[in-house]
C-alpha cells in the first residue's frame, strides 16, 4: 500500500475561510498516484505570478455587492459579541475569515469603518461554501455542529475529482 498525507487550506480551494484540513488517502500500488496539489487559489500578493485565483472574501462569499450593501442585509447580524476575544480576533471583510467553528456566531468580520459584524446562518453556510438551495436536515440543535464540523464542499470536491480521475487512469492501465 501507498499513504499519502497532505495538510490543506480551505483557502487554497476558494473557500473563504482559513480551515486547515489532514487529508489521508491509501491505495494499493495497482491505483495511480493522487496529485494532492490542486490549489486553485492562492494569497492576492502572489496569485497572478503562479497562475490561481486570489482567495475568496468574506464579502465576496456573501454575494453582496460592496460593504454598505453587507452591512444593511440579512447576511450579517448587530449583536455584540459574547467574548471580548471574538472583536478582537475580527478578519477585514476583504479576506477570507477564521476558520469556521460550532460557534460561528462568534466569528467577528470588520467593515473598512472599523464595525464589527457577527455572521448569519446564511453567511455561515455560504462561508463553508454549502450551497444557497442545499436542504439543511439537522434539526437547530445540531446545525452549529455539523457547520464546525463539515469539510467545506468545493474543498472535498477538488479532492474527489481527482481520485475519481486516479480510479478511471488505474481502471483503464489494466484494461
Amino acid at each position: 500500500y501507498c499513504v499519502h498525507v497532505k495538510r490543506a487550506l480551505a483557502t487554497n480551494y476558494g473557500v473563504p475561510q482559513s480551515r486547515k484540513r489532514v487529508l489521508v488517502i491509501g491505495h494499493t500500488d495497482d491505483v495511480c498516484c493522487p496529485n494532492l496539489n490542486l490549489a486553485t487559489h492562492a494569497n492576492p500578493l502572489f496569485a497572478n505570478i503562479v497562475g490561481l485565483k486570489p482567495w475568496v472574501s468574506i464579502l465576496e462569499a456573501s454575494g453582496c455587492a460592496d460593504e454598505t450593501e453587507l452591512e444593511v442585509s440579512d447576511m450579517v447580524r448587530q449583536r455584540p459579541p459574547r467574548f471580548r476575544k471574538a472583536t478582537e480576533d475580527a478578519r477585514p471583510v476583504g479576506r477570507p475569515g477564521r476558520t469556521m467553528t460550532s460557534d460561528y456566531t462568534d466569528i467577528a468580520i470588520r467593515l473598512s469603518s472599523q464595525k464589527v459584524v457577527y455572521p448569519s446562518l446564511a453567511l455561515a453556510l455560504r462561508i463553508q461554501t454549502i450551497p444557497d438551495d442545499h436542504p439543511i436536515q439537522p434539526p437547530a440543535s445540531h446545525l452549529n455542529k455539523m457547520l464546525g464540523n463539515a469539510v467545506p464542499p468545493k474543498m472535498a470536491e477538488a479532492f474527489a475529482k481527482e481520485l475519481a480521475r486516479c480510479l478511471e487512469v488505474s481502471k483503464c492501465q489494466q484494461q
